[in-house]
């Protein structure tokens, strides 16, 4: 009888089957986590410089986009819809911002303020 069909004809086999090799995929998954962990851990306190910077390098672009649109109106509406588009990725972005400054990933001691300014702003 091929895997496949032993498996589909009968799924308490399957079942079977895993726990009696949980013991063995359970190590491994521990080692993998405990691995993954140890490489994200340097991600898990705030540094204010990279977040001060992020924020910048997203609302700046974003406000001189606004304005940019706002001037090319007189151009015609044509060209303040192709401004629209990268302007709206900024606005995404910021969005993303100020969630995670409202689970308090920015700015530790300020961070729902902030996220209050931007989410007033967006």
């Amino acid at each position: 009888m091929t895997e496949r069909r032993r498996w589909s004809s009968n799924g308490s086999s399957l079942v079977r089957y895993l726990r009696m090799n949980q013991h063995s995929t359970n190590a491994h998954t521990t080692a993998a986590s405990r691995a993954l962990a140890h490489s994200l851990s340097r991600y898990r306190e705030t540094d204010c410089t990279r977040s001060v910077f992020e924020v910048v390098i997203t609302a700046g672009p974003f406000a001189l986009l606004w304005v940019l649109i706002w001037a090319a109106l007189d151009a015609g509406y044509w060209v303040g819809l192709l401004l629209a588009v990268p302007a709206a990725g900024f606005l995404v972005r910021l969005f993303m911002i100020q969630h995670d400054c409202g689970h308090g990933s920015f700015f530790r001691p300020v961070s729902r303020t902030i996220g209050s300014d931007l989410s007033s702003a967006c």
